[in-house]
């Protein structure tokens, strides 16, 4: 049985060849502008420079604090911020080498390129528009210390920030595990390097020339894919107070250490406010996939910083069943909001206390 990649190429070729036949010489195609769904636009009423200067200002206090404490980041100070259309078009760039397009189809992206227009498929394009404009780059390790850093708040209005390293989520952060879907949802959506090349052809609106069946052969050995999704990131420590309030299914054990290793922060007293964001909108982009499968899919853990895609079957039953699945790691991090949620109840180191309790059996 042939795999969707090559059936879906097998078609593209067919109708290239086609289209080859019945234009001929014409070139009307080429000039022909690329249609506005796959050209990435953000959301520009959206501006958010205040709120990614406090990400920034959160990372850049709370890394050299890591480094004393001895937990090797790797990550740069703050991060920059960057336009997210941008940071996005790298991934579908023509010229970053991920697969080779045919000349007429990769001239017609180039040219959007110099346009300062860039394209992606019309799935990515629509995900797009209903985001931010700007966007704070940060790595897996600048991630995590985002998502674990806390303010301890005391009665007479002092107060510090501290890195909860000691949480079991800040070196193996699995980050389907605290997507919030049920409100806001999540996307991921994957091409391998055969899909690049029948999207990068229909994006152009171009009829390839005679080098698609070599471009084509390329394509299907070649054993890469990329990755784009996104989602709202809940905080581990919040999902760990209040899970039912944010909708995070988290095991009791988990919980019981998460709480455990909040009452370590030192200078505590059970009157402190534990001041913690509940959530943050972010942005993954890999090309650091295995090949496997082309499209939308849902985004599943595999532990770790890594993230699984799961691609589900219309026929399956229940809801779909899990037919192919690709892994992705290394991959770029972009937070595009302070909070979407905001925090519902305040948290106290006495109330932490009592939860653990609870949570705890009795002997």
């Amino acid at each position: 049985m042939k795999s969707y990649s090559t059936f879906f190429l097998g078609i593209t070729i067919l109708l290239s060849g086609s289209l080859l036949l019945l234009t001929g010489c014409n070139d009307d195609a080429d000039k022909q502008p690329v249609d506005k769904k796959f050209i990435l636009k953000t959301n520009s009423k959206l501006q958010n420079s205040a709120q990614l200067r406090q990400i920034q200002q959160q990372i850049r206090v709370q890394l050299p604090h890591l480094h004393e404490m001895g937990v090797a980041t790797g990550a740069t100070p703050a991060g920059p911020i960057v336009k997210l259309s941008d940071a996005v078009a790298k991934l579908f760039d023509p010229e970053s080498g991920f697969c080779a397009l045919p000349d007429k189809v990769s001239k017609k992206l180039k040219k959007l390129k110099e346009e300062n227009k860039a394209w992606a498929p019309s799935y990515v394009s629509q995900q797009l528009a209903h985001m931010p404009d700007s966007a704070v780059y940060l790595n897996g390790a600048s991630l995590a210390t985002l998502v674990h850093t806390v303010t301890i708040k005391h009665h007479d209005g002092t107060s510090f920030s501290w890195p909860v390293i000691g949480s079991p989520t800040f070196k193996s952060l699995s980050i389907a595990d605290y997507l919030q879907t049920a409100a806001y949802g999540s996307f991921a959506y994957t091409l391998d390097c055969s899909g690049y090349l029948n999207a990068a052809i229909e994006a152009s609106g171009t009829v390839p020339g005679a080098d698609i069946k070599t471009q084509a052969s390329a394509a299907l050995q070649k054993q890469s894919s990329l990755f784009i999704g996104g989602g709202v990131l809940v905080s581990p420590l919040y999902a760990a107070v209040y899970p039912e309030g944010v909708g995070i299914s988290i095991d009791t054990a988990l919980r019981i250490k998460i709480l455990k290793s909040l009452l370590a922060i030192p200078s505590l007293r059970d009157d402190d406010i534990i001041d913690t964001r509940l959530s943050y909108e972010v942005i993954w982009a890999s090309r650091q996939g295995s090949s496997s499968f082309n499209g939308a899919a849902n985004i599943s853990g595999r532990g770790g910083l890594g993230i699984g895609v799961a691609q589900v079957s219309a026929s399956g039953q229940a809801g779909g069943s899990v037919s192919r699945t690709s892994t992705f790691t290394s991959f770029d991090t972009y937070v595009t909001k302070r909070e979407l949620i905001s925090n519902p109840q305040q948290i106290t180191v006495a109330y932490v206390k009592t939860v653990i309790s609870q949570l705890t059996p009795s002997h």
